[in-house]
């Protein structure tokens, strides 16, 4: 497939590295629960999986996209579909797990809380389905791209715009008390996270626009640089110590509340990692299962948000029961949750593939229904 042209068709390692991305999705908030609840020898893998996962989506999200509609109403049109659309179909969705929760818990249904939390939505706040600030914050990512990309006609202009904004979402996180305390000025729609995460989107763009996505180097090579990213990512990732907010003492990376920690290692890692998946994706070459997971990571998204909300408490608290409690323990608890999540997912991925793929970011569907994998 030519570099110039990877909109035309499929490319086997974007479905790939989406799908490692939404296992170190699942798996982290796993690991997340056992941390927070159980243990604390869960806390380098809990840091370790979100020192760069988003980072993934949003340099993915980079590398795949076209130039932006040059008409503001037809770019609007589109991802108001793709992204705003099932923003709200995800949070819709999962309301009937807080209802059957409050009448187990409360014994009746807060109605009334529900709808004026529904109201916060107008602002790009995820209220049921945390999963989805994801979405908002790629629109708002995509709508400062639509602004700046004009700017942006050559690899040196693309490279710096990519450290501004790094370095101006840095210090909007570094000194977000006094800009949301003295200045007013809220946080609307991800708004003060996508100026952040719109410098790995500019990453991905960098990746594409050299060619190294699409070039072919000798597996020794890729073995090669595989095992240099592991080991940058595991020799730093603990080493992002602060400044984080006061919050999160954790000194965990937290995207979506603008958690970062130290300026140079958060970056390090947060590429270091990705570049992991992303190089490993290519040395597994074309794979059926990665495939499906990839093309539906939106939906696996979203639907992740009813494990985080409702399910991987009781999930882990049966689990635990049955591991010593070490690292390699937990980690074998993790990735068979994860896989029981994930396989759990299915049924729900082909009926909403079937019946509602325009509010899962989709066109209609055509052909076989059944993942591809499974028809074999």
């Amino acid at each position: 497939m030519s570099a110039k042209s990877p909109f035309k068709e499929r490319v086997y390692w974007i479905d790939n590295a989406k799908a490692f991305g939404i296992i170190a999705l699942f798996y982290g908030h796993v690991v997340e629960k056992i941390f927070l609840t159980y243990s604390s020898v869960a806390f380098l893998q809990y840091k370790l999986i979100y020192s760069f996962h988003i980072p993934l989506f949003f340099i993915l999200s980079g590398y795949i996209a076209k130039q932006p509609e040059s008409n503001i109403h037809s770019f609007m049109r589109d991802k108001f579909m793709s992204r705003i659309i099932p923003f709200v179909f995800f949070n819709i969705i999962i309301l009937p797990g807080y209802l059957i929760s409050d009448v187990i818990m409360h014994k009746e249904i807060e109605l009334k809380q529900i709808l004026v939390s529904s109201i916060f939505m107008i602002r790009g706040a995820p209220v049921f389905n945390p999963m989805t600030w994801f979405l908002v914050c790629l629109f708002s990512v995509e709508l400062i791209h639509f602004f700046v990309s004009p700017y942006i006609n050559n690899r040196n202009r693309l490279c710096f715009f990519m450290i501004i904004f790094y370095i101006l979402g840095w210090l909007i996180s570094w000194k977000r008390s006094l800009i949301v305390g003295v200045l007013q000025l809220g946080d609307f729609w991800f708004v003060y996270e996508a100026i952040t995460a719109y410098s790995f989107y500019l990453f991905g763009k960098l990746i594409y626009t050299s060619n190294i996505g699409s070039r072919k180097f000798d597996s020794y090579l890729n073995i090669l640089f595989l095992v240099l990213s592991a080991i940058l990512l595991v020799s730093t990732f603990n080493l992002n110590q602060g400044p984080f907010l006061g919050e999160h003492p954790n000194n965990i990376v937290l995207i979506w509340t603008g958690t970062y920690g130290n300026i140079f290692f958060f970056p390090l890692t947060a590429i270091a990692g990705s570049l992991c998946f992303i190089i490993l994706s290519k040395l597994i070459g074309p794979n059926r299962l990665f495939e499906y997971l990839g093309r539906n990571s939106l939906i696996l998204m979203g639907l992740n948000g009813f494990y985080f909300q409702f399910i991987n408490t009781f999930l882990v608290n049966q689990g635990i029961k049955f591991i010593s409690g070490s690292s390699l323990s937990i980690a074998i608890l993790c990735g068979v949750l994860t896989f029981i999540s994930l396989l759990l997912c299915i049924p729900f991925i082909l009926l909403l593939g079937k019946y509602l793929p325009q509010l899962t970011g989709k066109p209609k569907v055509k052909g076989p229904i059944l993942p591809s994998f499974i028809n074999q």
